[in-house]
């Protein structure tokens, strides 16, 4: 998932007042004054309904959101490098993404997507984006696959918001050093509906609309991504005091040059597309230390971090450009969450306060409407990274789901109608219109857009009649079953058998697909089983030998599809679910991560790591980078050690470290703030092997806040020391 650039510039901020040069002293007085946000700017673009959207992200083959009661406007995902042929497990059709399509207009919701494929690529991450555009054969193959996705957009034939490369364009601002003339690779792709466009910066923001113009697609709603960050002044968390406006008029300039204004190809962007914070608040806070929460008062003065700030600058943007607004990976994470990784329980993941200042009983529909007033047209929720808190998850306080039943609520009710603007189509039949979920009447839409009745457009589990069709009239659907081990160990071979049995009608030449998926939805591994011939009635039993390697919980769903994959006869999901334990059953293994665990910033990295391990396979690698002699904390929060108990850690320190003594330690919380360590020489180590540590946590300890290692090196160091089976 996207690392929100946010982070990069961040970090910077946490030692800089800002990423751009320091305000002076009567920079207050040029601040913006509060203004009453009026109509929106520029129209709703064709095709979309004239109300305020509300969506969630929900993965390929989920089904949740259309079986929740709730009337979700849209549905988005990421497509990501390799989308084209379902990341391996398909011919390069782009029918991945013609499926998501379909499933979501199915129950009534207008797809979205994140089309987020450069960060990918060969060459780098984020740091290299603009370096990557450079590239003929990089941008050749990213603008084939944007190709064969907008045709993919025309095949469907109805609205499919396309938002456009999350950070990218505020990535180029920044990397081209602000200059739309700096050289990319266009023209230079080859591909003949480009060969009029300029190799330049520019002429890659075209290049979108050129493919667009081509391929003939006027359903793909395009939005370009504009960062509050992307002229090197992060003006929301840290720089609040910055005038806006010059900065909106700054951005404004060079993205207008990409095909925000008018241009050669004859259109330009549809909308605009923000994302106020890709994790819940809380996650910057006690992970990364970093304050990342807005003001929920609608009393907050403009130069503070708060969503009165953030809206006056959309209101902004919405004037200058006479786009509207597209607000997606907004984070889900409510005053409830139990700041803790989520795995998919109750209460998991991060605090934060965006669902809550937008749907709470008290305050959340005037939040709504100055928010639409500001041209804002969808709020679509997701997380942006695993640990975070999701639909699934925010639990509240009353012990209910916080946006099923609060933005339920609103949904229900007609939800929130805003002006059509200028050519605006809003409304009426189709993607946002019609009458009941999908434009008629039942689950998948009646006599709408999915036809007939039932789940999957039909009767029964697996459909009767509708465009999915399966066996009219069957009064014992088609139906899989799974059995699989409760707890398998990493590493080890999980045996899944599935079990199909045909209704009245019987399976001929079936693909029985079978799928693992871990709490985040992420596909951990896929068989399929072709040619199925299956009697009335009968059943087939087919076995996939699955290896498990992320440790955590995992679920099993099976499609069955008919003669090369269509028509969809049945997805059940899920159809089992188990634990992938560790061979390391200790508290911290870091098989699966760094299970939040960080080093002092600026002077090492942390990882998980299989270079070394005590037991199991990974141990978290803590790569030095220091400069001159001093302190590496390396550490966690919250631990989950109680009093009385000792600690132990185990550490491999290389020769020429220059690791001269180490500590572990634990740091009591509120009430004590007591520090408890175990200082040791590093000559009482045995270097380029593994020693163990131990602390022992007092018995009358209050809980802890952390827990954690120090390492004190005499001099410039670049290492790496590893740390396992902390228990």
């Amino acid at each position: 998932m996207k690392i929100h650039a946010l982070l990069s510039c961040s970090l910077i901020l946490s030692i800089a007042a800002s990423c751009g040069p320091p305000l002076d002293s009567s920079a207050a007085a040029q601040v913006d004054s509060q203004s009453i946000v009026g109509s929106p700017s520029g129209a709703v673009p064709t095709g979309l309904p004239a109300r305020l959207q509300v969506g969630l992200q929900e993965p390929a083959g989920q089904t949740w959101m259309q079986t929740s009661g709730v009337p979700w406007d849209a549905r988005y995902m990421y497509l990501t490098t390799g989308w084209a042929d379902n990341w391996g497990y398909g011919p390069r059709d782009g029918a991945f993404a013609l499926q998501y399509m379909r499933d979501s207009d199915a129950s009534g919701r207008v797809p979205a997507f994140a089309f987020y494929l450069v960060n990918a690529l060969p060459g780098g991450s984020e740091a290299q984006f603009y370096a990557k555009t450079k590239t003929p054969a990089a941008m050749l193959s990213y603008f084939s696959d944007y190709k064969l996705f907008l045709q993919k957009v025309k095949e469907f034939g109805k609205p499919v918001m396309v938002l456009l490369e999350a950070d990218g364009f505020g990535y180029m601002q920044i990397q081209s050093g602000n200059n739309p003339d700096a050289y990319a690779a266009v023209a230079a792709t080859g591909m003949s509906e480009l060969a009029s466009l300029p190799d330049t910066v520019a002429g890659w923001g075209l290049a979108f609309l050129q493919l667009k113009q081509s391929v003939g697609v006027p359903n793909a709603v395009l939005g370009v991504h504009v960062s509050g960050w992307a002229d090197s002044t992060e003006l929301f968390y840290n720089s609040v005091t910055e005038p806006l406006q010059p900065h909106v008029d700054g951005v404004y300039s060079f993205l207008s040059r990409l095909g925000l204004t008018a241009n050669q190809t004859g259109a330009t962007f549809d909308v605009l597309v923000g994302d106020p914070l890709d994790r819940d608040p809380d996650y910057y806070q006690v992970v990364l230390n970093m304050n990342r929460w807005l003001d929920v008062s609608d009393a907050a003065p403009l130069t503070t971090a708060s969503y009165n700030r953030y809206a006056e600058w959309l209101h902004l943007w919405n004037v200058k450009a006479g786009k509207r607004w597209v607000l997606w990976q907004i984070p889900l994470g409510n005053n409830n969450q139990l700041n803790v990784c989520n795995a998919g329980q109750p209460r998991q993941g991060y605090r934060g306060n965006a669902t809550e200042y937008f749907f709470n009983d008290t305050n959340g529909a005037a939040h709504r409407e100055k928010y639409a007033t500001s041209g804002v047209i969808a709020l679509l929720f997701g997380a942006g990274e695993g640990c975070q808190a999701t639909h699934l998850t925010d639990v509240a306080a009353n012990g209910q789901p916080y946006m099923k039943t609060q933005a339920g609520k609103f949904l229900t009710a007609g939800g929130l109608a805003i002006p059509a603007g200028t050519g605006g189509a809003g409304g009426g039949s189709g993607a946002g219109g019609g009458t009941g979920t999908a434009g008629g009447t039942g689950t998948a839409g009646g006599t709408g857009t999915a036809g007939g009745s039932g789940t999957a457009g039909g009767s029964g589990t697996a459909g009767g009649t509708g465009t999915d069709g399966g066996q009219v009239g069957n009064p014992a659907p088609l139906s899989a079953t799974a059995t699989v081990a409760s707890s398998v160990v990493a590493g080890t071979a999980a045996s899944i058998q599935v079990t199909v049995r045909a209704g009245p009608v019987a399976l001929t030449n079936a693909i029985v697909y079978v799928e693992v998926y871990d709490a985040a939805g992420a596909r951990l591994g896929t068989t399929n089983f072709p040619n199925l011939n299956v009697p009335i009635g009968g059943t087939t039993v087919n076995t996939f030998n699955w290896t498990a390697t992320n440790v955590g919980a995992a679920k099993v769903r099976v499609g069955v599809f008919g003669p090369n994959w269509a028509p969809t006869l049945l997805w059940a999901d899920p159809v089992a679910a188990f634990q992938v334990t560790s061979a390391d059953p200790s508290t911290f293994n870091f098989e699966a991560g760094t299970q939040l665990w960080t080093a002092t910033p600026g002077t090492a990295l942390v990882s998980s790591s299989t270079a070394k391990a005590f037991l199991g396979s990974h141990a978290l690698a803590v790569s030095l980078n220091a400069t001159q002699a001093g302190l590496v904390q390396v550490q966690v929060p919250t631990p989950p050690f109680a009093a009385g108990k000792t600690v132990s850690f185990h550490l491999f320190i290389p020769p020429g470290a220059n690791v001269d003594w180490v500590q572990p330690f634990v740091l009591e919380g509120a009430g004590t703030w007591r520090w408890t360590g175990n200082w040791q020489p590093a000559g009482a180590l045995t270097l380029g092997a593994w020693s163990t540590l131990t602390v022992a946590v007092p018995a009358n300890a209050a809980p802890l806040n952390l827990a954690g290692v120090q390492l004190h090196v005499s001099g410039a160091s670049t290492g790496t020391v590893f740390i396992d089976a902390v228990n």
